[in-house]
Formats: structure tokens, C-alpha cells, sequence
């Protein structure tokens, strides 16, 4: 018990800094890179192609599935840039039905992607279990808080739902339909880190600090397709069909 606690207190520590937790890789990375390319060199140009191909598709795979995610909780959900966690109903629906922490899952397939794209066995196996020990941790912290808010209601849906592996048995529809806009507003809301509502559909303070400069870029593009995604829905036609402007 005391050891799980160490892990817990351990989670909420990290759970502030785990945007960074990329840039604690980049050392690893660019040793891996003077490794030279294996699957080019060992089995020519065209399948070289296609693995890079295969990676990319990886790691957008996993961008779309954090997007649907994201896209389908109520406002204030699977927040990013957190301090306190704070819940008011559990989101069991949706992605969040089949697994108890999708959006975790989401980011590990697109580091997944980016790994491989290196080409380094050891690089993939070191990142991976980097990754699983540091969200470990968050996640019993994530859990340790919801256990603790909702009781019995979050004991239930813990027995019945996986934390990482998805039974897609279990599937239920997502309460709301999917929100591009939500999408845009809640990346936008705090570009640069990785964030898991766990199901709870919570409201949470962003932490403090500085951005890196990735995610202030990644935040200013963000924030141009929220722009135009607003000025088009602001288009609306009039009685006598005359497109009118706000």
C-alpha cells in the first residue's frame, strides 16, 4: 500500500510536467539516428519507402484517434496543461467505454510512429518503456483521484473497463456527436501536452511555466484553423437565400 501511494504522489508530480516528457527523449533519438537507416540499407530503397510510409501512418492514426476523442467529451474534458484535477460526472461513453484511458493510448500509437520512423530496436524499446513508467504513474494518480470523488460509481466502471487495451465489446455510443471545433478550441487551450481525462469530464487549471517553443507554434496554428473554422460557420444564409456575413 505504501508503495502505491510513493507512485501516486510520484504521479501528481509528474503529472504538471509531462508535456516535457519528448524533449527528455531527444538525446536518445539523435543517438539512435547514427545508426544509420537498418531497413534501407538492409533491404533496399522500396521497402525503405514503405516503412517510412507505414510509421507515418502510424502516427497520424494516432493523431486522429486523440482527435476523436477529444471531439466526442463534453466541454471542459480531457483537458491539457493541468494542475488540479477536478470531475464533476464520469465520461463512460464513447472511446471511454472500450478503454479507461484512450487519449494515453492515443499519444503512445504516435510516439509509437515517430520511434519506428527512426529505425533503432533499442530506441523503440527504450522510449516505450520510458513512456509506460512515466504515464504509469500518472495514471494511478488519475485513478487514486476519481476512486476517491465518485466511490462506488468509478469502481464499477473501472472493474468492468480496461486502462490501455481496448475491448471493443464493451463499445457504447458517445453521448455528443464529434465537435471539429471542439477539437481546435481544446488542443488550442493548451498546445504542447498530453492530456487524459481518465473519464472524468473535468475542468482543470492550466499549469504554470513557460511553453515550449513547439507547442507555441503548434498553439499559433491551432489557433488560425479555429479562425477560419469560426468565420465559416458564421456564414449563414437569409430567407431570400442572400449569403450574409457577421
Amino acid at each position: 500500500m505504501e508503495v502505491n501511494q510513493q507512485l501516486v504522489r510520484q504521479g501528481s508530480r509528474l503529472f504538471r510536467w509531462r508535456s516535457f516528457l519528448p524533449l527528455t527523449l531527444l538525446p536518445l533519438v539523435l543517438l539512435a539516428m547514427r545508426d544509420g537507416e537498418y531497413v534501407r540499407l538492409n533491404f533496399g530503397d522500396a521497402v525503405d519507402s514503405a516503412w517510412e510510409a507505414m510509421c507515418i501512418a502510424g502516427a497520424f492514426a494516432g493523431l486522429a484517434l486523440r482527435s476523436c476523442v477529444v471531439g466526442h467529451v463534453p466541454a471542459g474534458t480531457s483537458g491539457r496543461n493541468t494542475r488540479n484535477q477536478k470531475a464533476d460526472a464520469l465520461n463512460q461513453t464513447g472511446m471511454y467505454s472500450i478503454v479507461r484511458h484512450p487519449i494515453y493510448l492515443a499519444n503512445y500509437i504516435l510516439f509509437l510512429g515517430i520511434l519506428l520512423f527512426v529505425q533503432s530496436l533499442w530506441l523503440v524499446l527504450a522510449g516505450s518503456l520510458i513512456y509506460w513508467l512515466y504515464y504509469e504513474r500518472i495514471i494511478l494518480a488519475e485513478e487514486d483521484f476519481l476512486a476517491r470523488k465518485f466511490g462506488g460509481e468509478y469502481t464499477a466502471w473501472a472493474a468492468l473497463t480496461p486502462s490501455v487495451i481496448p475491448q471493443p465489446a464493451l463499445w457504447r455510443q458517445p453521448s455528443l456527436p464529434f465537435s471539429l471545433r471542439a477539437v481546435l478550441a481544446r488542443e488550442n487551450s493548451g498546445a504542447g501536452a498530453d492530456g487524459d481525462g481518465s473519464g472524468p469530464r473535468a475542468d482543470r487549471e492550466p499549469a504554470a511555466g513557460p511553453r515550449p517553443a513547439l507547442a507555441r507554434v503548434s498553439c499559433s496554428g491551432n489557433r488560425a484553423l479555429s479562425r477560419a473554422a469560426n468565420r465559416q460557420e458564421a456564414y449563414a444564409m437569409a430567407p431570400g437565400g442572400r449569403q450574409v456575413a457577421p
